[in-house]
């Protein structure tokens, strides 16, 4: 049985250079996971981390994991997608607002 996300939310990290956006997964109408960090690679591309805790040994356990690879892809690639939308409404709304603020006519 394969899984199936159901729905995304991103929200833009603000002034950290390290991680550019936190978000939450729904799978099958039925599990939800928060605490998903999207931080972006040094060779390009982003990296999709899964909720952890630090241990008492310095370690770091996941707290929550997709099981198999196909999970992971999915559940990476609706988190992905969804923080570019979020990226483009960013642009738009900051595009708006110089031309409301400067009498700017597109």
């Amino acid at each position: 049985m394969s899984s199936v996300i159901t729905d995304v939310k991103v929200e833009l990290a603000k002034d950290t250079p390290e991680v550019k956006a936190y978000a939450s997964i729904v799978s099958d109408e039925s599990f939800r996971m928060r605490g998903l960090k999207i931080i972006a690679k040094d060779k390009g591309g982003f990296l999709v981390e899964t909720p952890s805790r630090k241990l008492r040994n310095g370690n770091f356990q996941n707290m929550a994991l997709p099981l198999d690879a196909n999970t992971r892809t999915l559940a990476e690639k609706a988190v992905i997608s969804e923080y570019d939308d979020e990226l483009k409404k960013r642009q738009h709304d900051v595009r708006e607002s110089q031309n409301r603020s400067c009498g700017c006519f597109q």
